[in-house]
Formats: C-alpha cells, sequence, structure tokens
C-alpha cells in the first residue's frame, strides 16, 4: 500500500484506502480537483510547482525541469563513432577512413488522438566530428565534419498487441562534398504481456545523387533500402534492450542493436551500434577501389552513446498513460541513415 507524503495538504483526509475519482471531502474528488485534471498521482507536470505530495512507487519518483516542458520529451548528449563508403575518396586523395565526435539532440512525442492512441514525433540531433579536420577537403583546408538529422513519423504504441509507424529521415552533411538525403523508415511489431516483443523494420528511397569528384570521377550516391527483423526485450521498471538483423536491397548484410538503460527515473543512458557487412569481395586492388566494388569501402559502422534526460520519467511502471506517447523512432543518424556509394548506374 503506497504511503501518504508528509506535504499532503491538511484538508485532504490521509486514509489508507482513497481510490482514483473517490470524492474524500466535500466538493473535492481527489484525482481531479486536487491534482488537476489529466494528471496522474505521483507525476510531475514538469514545470516546478510543488509535485512532492502525492502518491510515489518506489522506482516512479518525478522529473523536474526548470521550465515547462511536455512529459514525453527526451533531451541528449553524448559520443559517436562512424565509417562509411563516403568515407574513402577517389584514388589519389588521403582518406581518414572513420570518424569520431560529439553530438546533442531532442525527441518529442506528441498526442494526436488519444482516443485511438495515436501520436507523433519530431527530433533532430547535431553531429561535430573531426575536430583536427580531414586529409581530402576540397580546398585543401582541414575543416571538421558537420552533420544536421531530422526525424518526423506517426506511430502507435500498445502494452500488449500491435504497434508500429513510419517516419521521414533528413540529413545534411558538409563534408568534402555537402549532400542532403531522405529516407522513409517503416516499423511493425507485436508486444507480449512480459514485455518480449518481436518485429520487423525497414527503410527506403529514391534519393539517388550523381556526384562528380575531382572533376573526373562520376559516382552515384543514395541511402541504403534495408529489411530487418528484430526482438526487444522491455523490463517493468524502465529501461530495454533490442538486436536486429537483415539485409540491403544490394545483399549487404546488417547486424545491431540499441538500448535504453535506467540510472535515475529522469536520467537514462542509451545507445545504438549498427554494422553493415558488404557483399564485395576483400580483394582490395585500386581497380576495384575505382569501380566501388572494394569490400572495406563499401563496409559501414556506427557506434554512439548518450546520456539522456526524459522528462516524464524513465520509469513509467503502468501509470496513467506509461510511455504509450513516447517517440516510437530514433532520430536518424548514420546507422539509421546508411549512404551507399557506387559508379554511375550500378
Amino acid at each position: 500500500m503506497p504511503e501518504r507524503m508528509e506535504a499532503a495538504p491538511e484538508e485532504l483526509p490521509i486514509g489508507p484506502a482513497i481510490e482514483a475519482g473517490e470524492v474524500v471531502h466535500e466538493d473535492v474528488d481527489y484525482d481531479v480537483d486536487y491534482w488537476g485534471e489529466g494528471h496522474h498521482r505521483g507525476w510531475d507536470d514538469g514545470c516546478c510547482d510543488d509535485c512532492d505530495d502525492g502518491w510515489h512507487d518506489d522506482c516512479c519518483e518525478p522529473c523536474r525541469l526548470c521550465f515547462c516542458a511536455p512529459d514525453n520529451l527526451s533531451l541528449f548528449a553524448g559520443a559517436h563513432g562512424f565509417k562509411g563508403p563516403v568515407d574513402f575518396p577517389p584514388p589519389g586523395a588521403d582518406s581518414n577512413g572513420g570518424n569520431f565526435g560529439f553530438h546533442e539532440g531532442l525527441n518529442l512525442g506528441i498526442p494526436i488522438d488519444e482516443c485511438c492512441g495515436i501520436a507523433g514525433q519530431i527530433g533532430a540531433q547535431f553531429y561535430h566530428s573531426n575536430f583536427s579536420g580531414t586529409a581530402f577537403d576540397a580546398a585543401g583546408e582541414t575543416e571538421d565534419r558537420g552533420q544536421v538529422f531530422v526525424t518526423a513519423g506517426v506511430f502507435r504504441r500498445s502494452s500488449c498487441g500491435w504497434q508500429g509507424g513510419v517516419a521521414w529521415d533528413y540529413m545534411h552533411d558538409d563534408y568534402y562534398v555537402t549532400t542532403e538525403f531522405n529516407q522513409v523508415r517503416i516499423e511493425g511489431s507485436y508486444v507480449c504481456p512480459n514485455g518480449r516483443e518481436l518485429g520487423a523494420f525497414a527503410a527506403v528511397s529514391d534519393d539517388a545523387q550523381t556526384m562528380i569528384l575531382n572533376n573526373q570521377f562520376v559516382e552515384e550516391w543514395e541511402p541504403n533500402d534495408y529489411y530487418c527483423l528484430f526482438f526487444r526485450q522491455s523490463h517493468e521498471c524502465g529501461g530495454n534492450f533490442r538486436i536486429f538483423g537483415g539485409a540491403t536491397e544490394n545483399g549487404d548484410g546488417l547486424l545491431g542493436g540499441d538500448f535504453l538503460v535506467p540510472l535515475t527515473n529522469c536520467w537514462a543512458m542509451t545507445g545504438a551500434i549498427h554494422y553493415l557487412i558488404p557483399e564485395e569481395t576483400g580483394d582490395n586492388t585500386d581497380a576495384q577501389r575505382r569501380a566501388g566494388v572494394a569490400g572495406f569501402q563499401q563496409e559501414a559502422w556506427s557506434i554512439g552513446i548518450n546520456l539522456t534526460y526524459i522528462t516524464g520519467g524513465v520509469r513509467r511502471c503502468g501509470h496513467g498513460c506509461g510511455d504509450k506517447y513516447m517517440p516510437l523512432f530514433n532520430v536518424a543518424d548514420n546507422g539509421w541513415m546508411l549512404i551507399d556509394r557506387g559508379p554511375l548506374g550500378n
């Protein structure tokens, strides 16, 4: 039985069996009149008012930010490393072969139709990499690499049953060439009562772009289409992990996973790993590099780890709407948007 906090208003009786909606004082409905319409016992509204008086589970203390913040907002920052075909310029130019840096971003879930549980999401993150510059800048300068990612989508979550959604991803990459790409991600899964989840996701794009490098190499760049199956395990008091595997439209393999580990109810460690296994051979001759078929050139990987603040709380424990309106899709990054590169028309 939950215990009454000391700061409770004196005019409300202290009793062992106050139920939702029960009138415990004349003209006072505890859940509506005291907590406010739409609030759930024990949850702060994110506006720094005094919400210490109330009922709390041991693992469900409220979170606070000193500005009015929606319950379904995640703020995160962290470090990353990634590599892909774009990191190998034409023969004759030097190559870094990989990227490291830091990033920050946000992801917001927004209720659309509460009756049907439909929600939307919008998020963005900003990548800052290669602080010592790159060896193949087009102007011969050693500048860092900046990227912007945006994800917007519509989804429906379920605590038990079918859930899914669709999202649009955008990437702006300021590198030795400046590029912009779009793709669409789709996800669907079945959630079991024990927190286990089986599902599939895919990304598709027809945003192919013709690139002319060093005034002589004509190539085609585009996001990889990929198709994956996944298994996710969620835990009762917050936290989950997912593993997935699949393939791209070009026959490359794709493996990875993502996770959320609660540190407190407000803070969590989150991250993701992606590895694209190229279909190309490992015979990396210069002729193959020019043809864009060398294995090491087509390999791609990405790893990122974040410290994340979730305004509505990490450990929802079944209160009210739970995580019903938390974003379903991670904000796009170099793991969720895998750029393919090859000869024109390949």
